[in-house]
């Protein structure tokens, strides 16, 4: 049997397959996202978090739904929506460009994705291949969590930024894409 980590990678790459030969553009992003940019898997995760554009929600959903995922959050149906099959959640974070371009999850326009969070080269763990929010998007928003949303960041965000730190650092001496 499959640990936790391993059977939720399995199910990340039938998504980034099924998005794929679907045409849709997808980003990694929470703590699958820490661990594709350290290489390594660094902590059991509850979810997969993807960001996808606010244009692609329909197709999403049929595509979700036709395989036995069900909607468990749709609180905020324009920004986000929760989708689970068994044990597997898919969180979809839903963005949109502005006229000026900027980046933002609809609902959330005073808290705009930085310029540079959406690269197009890969990462790769383990055999699973994706586009990955930029490690220093992920930095920021874990830093600015407790501002923005009022909670307080959650154990796996204090670990999630200790890895980070130490990405972007090493990343920054390389001058690596981060």
């Amino acid at each position: 049997m499959a640990s936790q980590p391993e059977a939720t990678l399995d199910g990340l790459a039938g998504l980034v397959e099924m998005l794929d030969q679907a045409g849709i553009e997808f980003w990694l992003a929470g703590g699958w996202a820490v661990d594709f940019h350290a290489g390594r898997v660094t902590r059991p995760h509850a979810d997969i978090d993807l960001v996808v554009h606010h244009s692609d929600q329909a197709e999403l959903h049929t595509l979700l739904t036709d395989v036995g995922f069900e909607v468990v959050d749709d609180s905020e149906p324009d920004a986000e929506m929760i989708y689970q099959r068994d044990e597997l959640k898919v969180d979809l974070s839903f963005v949109a460009e502005l006229e000026d371009g900027t980046i933002v999850s609809p609902g959330w326009e005073d808290w705009p994705w930085p310029a540079d969070s959406f690269p197009s080269v890969p990462r790769q763990l383990s055999a699973v291949s994706c586009r990955v929010v930029s490690a220093t998007t992920l930095l920021t928003s874990k830093r600015e969590y407790q501002a923005n949303v009022g909670d307080e960041p959650r154990p796996v965000d204090l670990a999630d930024t200790k890895v980070l730190e130490r990405i972007v650092a090493e990343r920054g001496r390389r001058r690596d894409d981060v």
